[in-house]
């Protein structure tokens, strides 16, 4: 139902009619709609339900104009003064009271707001029932209780039984709209029938309380210290039976939580965090520039650009003027708005080339083409026009699309085009660029709406991320990265308009229009609150970050680093040291120790992109669920720093875009050296005591006086076919310089450990056909098994490997223990017990070769003593690598 509530409007008088003007006899009939039609009868149908009309004044023919228009302005504000009464009443009267179930939750408006007391002090509650059956089936003497007990509304069948005479089964209902739709355009034939049919005795929904809005506490100086909860939401749970939950899950998709809002209040102050009608609400301009004014007044620098005229001494960095409406450089100190949008397969024809970028710098020269633009550009123009900005920054317009320095430029620096803007306007609606901003033309009316109570009223709400999850938008690489560095993000998805900064999250549907409003469950599952933990803790952001990237897609697989570079620089700034073809070179070592969730094939390589086998850039399968798993991880993390100096020992080099070697780190300390970071999760670290090189390598690590005396920098002889005639090492490198285009070449070179091993597959897993990524034995020369490897069976079969002859395996790092996945037996191939056993293991790569050059086929575990027990002569060789 469609309900508008305006709070504490009963309370005000109307206004007295003007004096009659001169001209009193003109026709106005039109005045006043036929009798049986009045405004307030359309509304009150929806409830079932017959709303009296005011009294009318005398006959309009009779009145001049000025009088007449008088007149309707005192009836339509009695109209907006009279309606919420008469259809709150109307609406519970009509709705009918709760069912027993729903009516044992006790909902009140004292549980959905929650006041201040004082400290240590709270309520009494009833005693006339024993303690012990407060916490049966989360009922207590008064209601459903707070906290993570949850409430059995009833299975889906008996909930859609109750709905004609239950309100709140009637919203419960609602819920779960989008997945009847979704099994409806599933199969055809399939029906809201067929779905009860199937689901009706397999799902139950539990209700529970969660604490929702926050109040920004701050100190004297007026900074911010905390926060404090003020308002409670009911969540609504689906709970599949367990023995269906996989085989309805595949069927339906997840059933998302959704929440019950307790509805704006007319008798009490705190409307903040409560749910608003949006029956006469204009998610316009307006409501944009104080949800902006808001942060700006109440935040301080928490959400506001680090650098802001970083761009301005970009010579390749453009923006819109919308007030000449042509290119231009962004002035100094001016602030811009960015767009992150989708171009969608109908790709749009006016783009800025180089055969009229020239053009396009001239005042109105976007006036003249803006026809030719998709409608969410136009849409964006609009919006920063109306808000009083100035300067937006559109990709398809702010750079050269056929100037490949350009795209580069620009591509790789997008933590500060995006991290700097203003805010973005992130364009979720629709698949293309011609959807447009929906919210601004057509905003939402449809709402769901159930009276409880005379006094409680429910709207449903999912959070924020639920409408934006579901946008095509939320499915490309680039805009992961364009919405993660923008500091404010405002967004248009399903006809919603939302807000997100780094301290707030803001909706159309919710009131938080005041300056105290912090967080609230609207910023669930919100990407942006990743980036609180980057001071501390900044390879946890590029773990996660990663992980929820990897599941983007792009339109050109080419893009895999491009869409990624702005996140990891961000990362790298906080880490030291640069991102090397999507690994942060400061803790290079782990950084290699990716691994996918399935089997996976190499990237095919471009003339002009090529993707190395090291990086997980280099690979893709259907999922591209590359990660960093914590079994491989197991022990390493506990001390990351710890295991990054004292457990491994290759000097990295990479060939920079000219052929020469250069070290991959550079021994820069960045942000994270601070005393804010968490010294577990630090990188490399040089020496502050000099020491001699003999003692420690180029990455701070002490140099085992048994391994002093082998190759490790300075004694290079592989060469590449394209550099044949030297193998020169420099400090730095045009790639490494700042604002660069020149790229590495993807080749690593650097000494370690080879030994030779046979494979066999792992007979505890029962394989079939359907499962490519298996479990590999790796056995010694003596068949003892002394390590493990997950590999793709297609590989092997492809390759047509005789089994019996054993494959080379490079050592690139220590492992401390072997997880039970991996191996959940002990044979004593060291003389000592399991639980005696650590840093024993070697990680290892299974390598093969093209042109001399090796590549990575996986990534398992080795016993260092194996290395001695090589299948080949020679056993354990310390030998050079150029790995491609």
């Amino acid at each position: 139902m469609e309900v508008d509530t305006t709070a504490g409007a009963e309370n005000e008088s109307p206004p007295s009619p003007f004096h009659a003007h001169p001209h009193a006899n003109e026709d106005s009939s039109n005045a006043h709609p036929p009798a049986g039609s009045h405004p307030d009868n359309n509304i009150a149908s929806v409830l079932g339900m017959t709303i009296s009309t005011t009294p009318r004044p005398p006959n309009p023919r009779k009145m001049n104009k000025r009088v007449k228009e008088n007149w309707d302005k005192i009836f339509n504000r009695l109209r907006i003064i009279t309606l919420p009464r008469r259809i709150t009443a109307g609406g519970f009267k009509n709705a009918g009271a709760p069912c027993t179930r729903c009516a044992s939750l006790k909902l009140s408006l004292g549980k959905f707001l929650i006041h201040e007391f004082p400290k240590h002090r709270r309520i009494e509650r009833g005693k006339e029932i024993a303690p012990d059956q407060a916490t049966r089936d989360g009922l207590g003497p008064e209601g459903l209780e707070f906290g993570p007990k949850e409430f059995d509304i009833g299975l889906l069948g008996e909930i859609d039984a109750r709905k004609e005479k239950c309100a709140l089964c009637r919203l419960i209902m609602k819920s779960i709209e989008r997945q009847v739709q979704q099994f409806m355009l599933e199969t055809p034939g399939n029906t809201e029938e067929r779905f009860l049919e199937l689901y009706g005795s397999a799902v139950s929904c539990y209700v529970s309380w969660q604490i929702d809005g926050r109040i920004l506490v701050r100190n004297k100086l007026g900074n911010i210290i905390g926060s404090r909860a003020c308002t409670r939401r009911l969540r609504m749970r689906w709970k599949h039976l367990e023995t269906q939950e996989k085989k309805l899950e595949e069927k339906a998709g997840p059933w998302h939580d959704s929440f019950a809002v307790l509805m704006e209040q007319k008798d009490t102050r705190q409307n903040l965090f409560l749910a608003r009608s949006l029956e006469n609400f204009n998610p316009g301009a307006a409501l944009v520039q104080r949800w902006l004014r808001l942060c700006d007044d109440s935040h301080g620098d928490l959400c506001k650009p680090t650098t802001p005229n970083t761009l301005v001494s970009k010579p390749f960095f453009g923006v819109i003027d919308v007030k000449k409406m042509c290119l231009t450089k962004l002035p100094k100190d001016a602030r811009y708005v960015a767009l992150s949008y989708m171009w969608g397969k109908a790709s749009f024809t006016f783009q800025t080339k180089k055969s009229n970028i020239k053009d396009l710098m001239k005042p109105w020269a976007l006036n003249e083409r803006q026809h030719e633009l998709p409608r969410t550009i136009r849409d964006s123009i609009k919006l920063v026009i109306e808000i009083g900005e100035r300067y937006l920054w559109v990709d398809a317009l702010c750079i050269i699309q056929d100037s490949p320095g350009s795209w580069a430029l620009n591509s790789r620096r997008m933590n500060i085009v995006y991290g700097n803007a203003y805010f973005t306007i992130c364009a979720a609606d629709g698949n293309d660029a011609y959807a447009g901003l929906r919210a601004l033309d057509k905003p939402l009316r449809v709402q769901s709406i159930a009276f409880y109570s005379k006094d409680i009223r429910l709207k449903l709400l999912q959070p924020a991320e639920h409408y934006i999850q579901n946008s095509t938008w939320n499915t490309r690489g680039w805009t992961f990265q364009e919405r993660l560095l923008s500091p404010r993000t405002l967004i248009f998805a399903e006809g919603r308009m939302f807000f997100q900064c780094r301290c707030t999250a803001r909706s159309m549907d919710v009131i938080t229009e005041d300056e105290s409003a912090g967080w609230s469950v609207e910023f669930r599952d919100s990407p942006s609150l990743m980036l609180q933990k980057l001071p501390h803790q900044p390879l946890l952001v590029y773990k996660e970050a990663l992980q929820l990237y990897m599941k983007r897609e792009l339109t050109y697989p080419k893009d895999i680093l491009a869409a990624f570079t702005g996140i990891g620089n961000l990362v790298c700034n906080a880490l030291g040291g640069s991102l090397v073809y999507g690994l942060p070179s400061s803790h290079f070592d782990w950084a290699l120790l990716w691994e996918p969730q399935d089997a996976a094939a190499r990237r095919p390589q471009g003339n002009d992109e090529k993707f190395p086998s090291w990086s997980w850039c280099g690979w893709r399968n259907k999922n591209m669920d590359f990660q960093y798993k914590d079994r491989m991880l197991a022990g390493v993390e506990d001390n990351l720093q710890d295991w990054l100096l004292n457990h491994t020992w290759i000097t990295w080099y990479i060939r920079d875009g000219n052929g020469n070697l250069r070290l991959v780190w550079n021994g820069e300390p960045g942000e994270a050296g601070s005393a804010h970071a968490e010294s577990p999760w630090k990188g490399y670290r040089r020496p502050i005591k000099p020491c001699t090189e003999s003692n420690y390598d180029q990455y701070g690590r002490f140099i085992k006086p048994s391994e002093r005396n082998l190759p490790r920098s300075k004694d290079f002889n592989l060469i590449l076919d394209e550099c044949p005639f030297d193998v020169e090492i420099v400090q730095n490198s045009d790639a490494h310089a700042p604002n660069s285009t020149e790229k590495d070449m993807p080749f690593l070179q650097f000494f370690s450990w080879s030994a030779y091993f046979r494979i066999r597959e792992d007979k505890r897993f029962n394989y079939t056909d359907m499962h490519k990524f298996r479990r590999y034995n790796i056995e010694d020369y003596k068949d003892d098994w002394c390590g493990t490897i997950m590999l793709d069976y297609v590989w092997i079969v492809k390759k047509d490997w005789d089994l019996e002859n054993p494959l080379e395996f490079v050592a690139i790092s220590d492992a401390k223990l072997f997880h039970e996945e991996e191996y959940n037996d002990w044979a004593n191939y060291i003389p000592m017990e399991r639980n005696q056993s650590t840093w024993d293991l070697y990680y290892v790569w299974l390598i093969e070769y093209r042109s001399d050059i090796a590549y990575r086929v996986g990534l398992g575990k080795v016993y260092k003593e194996a290395f001695d027990n090589s299948c080949k002569p020679g056993g354990k060789k310390w030998k050079e690598f150029i790995l491609g």
